[in-house]
């Protein structure tokens, strides 16, 4: 194995290339949207690392090639979104699985081919983590519970950065403005059946939902969060409250107001 400086400069370079290989001849839009999931990138390699400096058991355990592998997921887990638009020509996650792609794009790359790594990547943007994945059936029961740690590490800081981005924004990246059509319904029929918690019911076209739908769609990712830390950056920032009061704005009602706070649940 490669030193770990060298590990994560090529991890690093393979994405800043990637990057600037399918930002050629792309609308402003595309480019937004991609320089968008560069910055996204490392800034989950902030949240990864700091998640896990706060889960002391699990950091002293690991070894340094372990440890690398968390960096490196953070890294590398959205590779796969920078072939999304030359591929798919669309920028909708729900119709393109970016994960796997990043997958079979780095299990021919022989510094990133570790099934621990590949099973993080693959898994950090299902519904749930999926344990008869090959990558982690391949793994020692020693290897597993590596696995799924970093797995849970890579979803958390993921999901951090884009309640923060979502809420914040005001407009998705792409430049669509986040306007409401103002949901009841019966709160558009429990959000389309729960909206699969933190992914949009894949039944559902995603152009189909309402943008308030979506709203809360990536609000409800906080009911997929695994580590009390993550748990404690969300209550301390109080995101729930500013996302509900940004649906207030939208025009959104009290009752669907008070449903959601029964819902979003930290």
């Amino acid at each position: 194995m490669m030193n770990k400086t060298n590990n994560i400069y090529a991890a690093v370079k393979l994405i800043c290339e990637t990057y600037e290989k399918q930002s050629k001849d792309v609308s402003e839009a595309v480019e937004r949207w991609q320089l968008h999931k560069i910055k996204h990138t490392f800034q989950v390699c902030s949240e990864i690392m700091t998640i896990f400096y706060h889960e002391e058991k699990s950091y002293h355990e690991f070894s340094e090639e372990e440890k690398e592998l968390v960096e490196l997921a953070a890294i590398l887990h959205d590779l796969g979104r920078f072939y999304q638009h030359n591929k798919t020509k669309i920028l909708s996650h729900s119709e393109f699985e970016h994960g796997m792609a990043a997958v079979n794009l780095l299990k021919n790359n022989p510094l990133f081919n570790n099934p621990i790594l590949l099973f993080a990547i693959g898994e950090h943007n299902h519904y749930q983590i999926n344990y008869q994945n090959p990558y982690y059936l391949q793994l020692t029961d020693k290897d597993k519970k590596t696995a799924d740690i970093i797995a849970k590490l890579l979803r958390d800081a993921d999901k951090l950065d884009n309640i923060k981005q979502v809420i914040y924004s005001g407009a998705h990246y792409t430049g669509k403005v986040m306007a409401p059509e103002c949901l009841s319904e019966e709160l558009k029929s429990f959000l389309r059946q729960h909206q699969q918690i933190n992914y949009i019911n894949k039944n559902i076209k995603y152009e189909d939902y309402t943008a308030a739908e979506k709203f809360i769609g990536h609000l409800s990712w906080i009911n997929d969060i695994y580590f009390d830390y993550t748990k404690s950056v969300i209550r301390e920032l109080k995101y729930v409250e500013v996302g509900l009061a940004k649906l207030k704005e939208f025009g959104v009602s009290e009752k669907d107001l008070d449903f959601l706070r029964k819902y979003l649940v930290i």
